[in-house]
């Protein structure tokens, strides 16, 4: 077997497993998103405390965006404390787990 051959198998196996890790914890977070949904019609007149366009927890897809995001650690701690105001302290143990 050739390296290139080799190499080609590593980067699909790295590839799957992360694609595995991102939809376990996009499937995770999308927990997240009915709660801030609950949370935004609770305070419907007043300015809703979480964006859910920033968050983005509403569905899978967008979700693992979300998760990609914070494994990249493009504004990650924006999405945690959007989401803690929402969901409260238990969501930050999520993100904490994620991101390690």
């Amino acid at each position: 077997m050739s390296s290139a051959t080799r190499t080609r198998q590593l980067f699909l196996h790295t590839g799957a497993l992360l694609f595995c890790v991102l939809y376990t914890l996009a499937v995770c977070g999308s927990l997240f998103g009915d709660v801030i949904q609950i949370q935004n019609k609770l305070y419907q007149k007043m300015n809703p405390p979480v964006d859910p366009d920033m968050t983005n927890f509403s569905d899978i897809s967008h979700s693992m965006v979300s998760m990609f995001q914070i494994l990249m650690e493009n504004n990650w701690d924006d999405i945690l404390y959007t989401t803690a105001a929402g969901c409260g302290n238990g969501s930050k143990v999520f993100f904490v787990f994620s991101f390690i």
